[in-house]
């Protein structure tokens, strides 16, 4: 096992292209650590880096301690897991799992102790006979992993190796990697899109953006304290809520105000938010979870100054919850990030005047397309962030 580190580590392509920007972070020998992120925020290209399988144009990675830069994958003593498996098809499971140590010229009979505790680790034992195609999805993925595993190298990099799987195995699989790496606690980089994947998984997660870290924490740390507007609409499913509002003071009271709704801003949220104060008077982007928004109905003790009338647009029975949908007339959030798209904010432009918001209320709520109805916000776990920087508020 062995600790991991980017030191300013940049990736630029011939045509001029940053993957990656600078790169710092520091990985806790028998860590799990997950780098998630939207397509081309270079975290593939992160890892592919600590593997030695792309050339880093600037800083330095080191592995135990030991500068691996100019070594090949081979000299790093790291095994990657590939989202595509990549396993040899005319050799059987055994084989695949064997063929890294016969390289190494390893001794046979310490191969065949090896293998036979990893496939019995992954419970593939009685698949050691067959070759890849006539497995399933998620036994490949065992294999892919075994193969990985016998090698007892510092540390696992794994590229997206469920994303190939469906929902159910999925979930199973991940159980599984974590339940392997308790019981190896083998340094492990994990890259993931899939944000349920990064906070289920990850000891730490790296929330990366166009080749940047933006922000590395515990998950838990992730959902309550975004650093930015990007990990805050990142981070948790459905997404955050955003809209853009204005603080307002009356009396002793502050209210977010957005469109023709408005709610209070509580006393805990000013004395944990220090900053708040600087911005009455003047524009916020306003956060709401969809899981702190319920139907009032089951919420009779709620304060008068937390509700919002909305009109429901769509109600999906889910089953343990009611997923609603319904618009509020207040200007949608457009960010740094849709501005660098090729998304056309003309459009966005045009329904300056409603934002749409998900609730995730009562399974049981009389919530239905077309009706009205009153929802409270739980005001006590707002987000704010500033319009023009998108940092949190704090």
């Amino acid at each position: 096992m062995a600790n991991i580190s980017f030191e300013n580590v940049t990736k630029r392509f011939t045509d001029g292209t940053v993957a990656v920007d600078s790169l710092t972070l520091e990985i806790n020998d028998g860590e799990f650590i997950v780098l998630v992120g939207p397509s081309g925020s270079g975290k593939s290209t992160a890892l592919r880096m600590a593997a030695g399988l792309e050339e880093i144009t600037h800083g330095i990675i080191r592995i135990g301690g030991r500068v691996v830069n100019d070594l090949t994958p081979k000299e790093r003593d790291t095994a990657m897991v590939f989202q595509n498996y990549a396993l040899y098809p005319n050799m059987t499971v055994y084989g695949n799992m064997e063929f890294g140590l016969k390289l190494r010229k390893m001794p046979k009979q310490e191969r065949r102790a090896r293998v036979t505790a990893a496939a019995k680790m992954l419970g593939i034992g009685e698949l050691l006979g067959r070759r890849p195609a006539a497995l399933s999805g998620g036994q490949r993925q065992r294999v892919a992993m075994g193969r990985a595993i016998v090698r007892e190298p510092q540390a696992f990099l794994m590229d997206e190796p469920l994303s190939n799987l469906d929902a159910k195995l999925r979930v199973q699989m991940r159980t599984e990697i974590a339940r392997v790496h308790q019981q190896l606690k083998t340094t492990t980089i994990f890259v993931t899109h899939d944000q349920t994947e990064a906070m289920t998984m990850g000891d730490r997660v790296a929330v990366m953006r166009q080749g940047a870290l933006e922000q590395v924490d515990v998950p838990e740390e992730l959902y309550k304290r975004p650093v930015n507007l990007f990990v805050g609409g990142f981070i948790g499913s459905p997404a955050m809520n955003m809209v853009l509002a204005r603080l307002v003071a009356e009396g002793d009271k502050l209210f977010a105000q957005f469109g023709s709704q408005r709610i209070v801003v509580p006393r805990e949220q000013l004395s944990q938010r220090k900053q708040l104060g600087n911005y009455k008077d003047k524009e916020v982007i306003l956060g709401i979870r969809p899981e702190d928004l319920e139907d009032a109905e089951f919420a009779p003790r709620a304060d008068p100054d937390a509700l919002l009338d909305v009109e429901v647009a769509l109600a999906e029975p889910m089953g343990a919850e009611l997923v609603t949908y319904f618009e509020v007339d207040a200007p949608p959030v457009i960010t740094k990030d849709t501005r660098d798209l090729s998304t056309d904010l003309d459009e966005l432009e045009s329904s300056k005047g409603k934002s749409l918001f998900t609730a995730r209320i009562d399974s049981q709520s009389s919530a239905h397309d077309g009706k009205p109805l009153k929802v409270v916000v739980n005001v006590t776990r707002l987000y704010f962030f500033d319009p023009e920087t998108e940092a949190a508020i704090g």
